[in-house]
């Protein structure tokens, strides 16, 4: 009996050390589970539209173009060139939440958060570049482009969420 017992207790220490060991691991590692890559160590792109009009099944047909590119141009400072085009001119036009986020404790953070939205224009573009960012950490850039007709009745509006690949500083 005493040896089963002894047998149980190093079995269920072993257990709980090889899940502790696995757990940390991970964590140490810090690479995003979510999202994707960038190919390059310095420049990301999120999705984008050539202007062809095929921008989703739910779409009502209001964004003709849109994109989101990133550039690591300084050792801790991202470039972010955006832009959003509706198929005439809009009452607005540009991003909406506009989010800098890094990678931290297995989750996307907002680091930088910010609207940037012109009126009665047809597109709307800007380049925005980050403050001196902490290193040691994935960067990834989201917004959501966005159009709204001109009009006094129920005008339309259309939204597409865009989110780049990641990118490490380090």
């Amino acid at each position: 009996m005493k040896k089963r017992f002894i047998a149980l207790l190093v079995s269920v220490v072993m257990l709980f050390s090889f899940l502790g060991f696995t757990t940390s691991a991970e964590v140490d590692i810090g690479i995003p589970s979510s999202g994707v890559p960038s190919p390059y160590p310095d420049y990301a792109e999120g999705l984008s539209n050539s202007g062809n009009g095929d921008v989703s099944a739910r779409a009502v047909g209001l964004i003709n173009a849109y994109y989101i590119r990133l550039y690591l141009t300084d050792s801790n400072v991202i470039t972010a060139d955006v832009a959003t085009s509706g198929t005439k001119v809009m009452a607005l036009v540009g991003v909406k939440n506009f989010r800098v986020q890094r990678w931290v404790n297995d989750q996307w953070q907002t680091y930088i958060s910010f609207n940037s939205l012109g009126k009665n224009k047809s597109t709307h573009s800007f380049s925005y570049d980050t403050p001196n960012l902490p290193s040691g950490y994935y960067y990834r850039f989201t917004g959501d482009h966005y159009v709204k007709e001109k009009g006094w009745f129920f005008p339309k509006s259309q939204t597409i969420n865009n989110v780049t690949e990641y990118i490490y500083i380090a």
